[in-house]
């Protein structure tokens, strides 16, 4: 009677098995989205990434993490929103923009190009159900003092970079659409893992942000209010910060996760956001609201410095 092959064996050639079928049922979706690389748009993109500045905080991450996370009103923030005509994610890419510009300038390292900013974003599916949760690289302004005209820049560099998402999706939408070979995503993936890999090749993006929408009402869990709800973003390597900004219960809500060695006072960042959402509500309405009200206080520290060791 034969002997049934070890599993080791079985595994790995259904994976090389799977991993050729996924080649090519995605070849005409690669293929599209190659071409789309190429055009006259979507080669300014590129050519925006290729020139991205690298910081300080593009280096090997070390094994040492520090989270911060902060509460303040969001309604004076809604109304700064909605003079400058921007999206609740947009205006907190200019905060995130304003507070790196001041702490990267008071650590005398600020550089002249704008940092680049990994986004995740959902766009919908061409011609499928569904939602395609992809990643888009912003410019947030950091070369720009006055926040007004960092706010523009910010809302025409967000639109161009859905529309590139949006163009390579579109393009890729052929046959079973992309569907990556497992080794290719782990190629893909080494430098994102390597310090080595990301000094040669920095990701992208210098620094993180993310957005997930929350409940605008208090939530209860196992009977007990939840006062606050903030997410803990994974650090990549050469990006030293991630945060994650949204709102709950009438407050904005956000939270950084940073290297300790690249970012040892991450609480700075935040109150430096704060600190921006109210120099522009002076800038927009005066001392006061445009009701004559007094602002709202200064931002709830709702969690400690947290030191952890990964």
């Amino acid at each position: 009677m034969p002997r049934e092959s070890p599993g080791w064996l079985r595994r790995n050639l259904g994976g090389v098995i799977e991993d050729s079928r996924r080649l090519l049922q995605t070849t005409g979706a690669i293929a599209g989205a190659s071409r789309a690389l190429v055009q006259g748009s979507n080669r300014e993109m590129l050519a925006k990434l290729a020139q991205r500045p690298v910081t300080h905080l593009n280096g090997p991450l070390s094994d040492e993490r520090r989270f911060v996370a902060r509460t303040w009103p969001v309604e004076p923030l809604h109304r700064v929103r909605k003079v400058l005509g921007i999206t609740f994610n947009d205006v907190g890419l200019l905060l995130f923009g304003g507070a790196l510009r001041r702490y990267l300038d008071e650590l005398d390292a600020l550089p002249e190009a704008s940092l680049v900013c990994n986004v995740p974003v959902a766009l919908a599916a061409s011609g499928k159900g569904g939602n395609a949760v992809l990643t888009m690289w912003v410019p947030i302004g950091t070369h720009i003092a006055d926040a007004q005209e960092r706010a523009a820049f910010i809302k025409e560099e967000a639109a161009a970079a859905k529309q590139f998402l949006q163009s390579l999706l579109t393009a890729s939408a052929v046959g079973s659409g992309m569907r990556m070979p497992s080794l290719m995503v782990r190629a893909m993936a080494l430098p994102l893992a390597s310090g080595a890999l990301a000094k040669m090749n920095p990701p992208p993006g210098n620094v993180a942000l993310s957005n997930v929408p929350s409940p605008a009402t208090p939530i209860h869990v196992a009977g007990a209010l939840v006062e606050s709800n903030h997410g803990m973003p994974m650090l990549l390597q050469g990006q030293a910060v991630g945060g994650t900004f949204t709102s709950y219960a009438g407050k904005v809500v956000t939270g950084l996760t940073c290297c300790a060695q690249a970012v040892p006072e991450p609480e700075r960042i935040l109150e430096y956001m704060q600190d921006e959402q109210m120099a522009l509500e002076r800038l927009l309405f005066g001392a006061g609201k445009p009701d004559g009200k007094a602002k709202g206080g200064r931002a709830r520290r709702t969690r400690s410095t947290r030191r952890v060791k990964t």
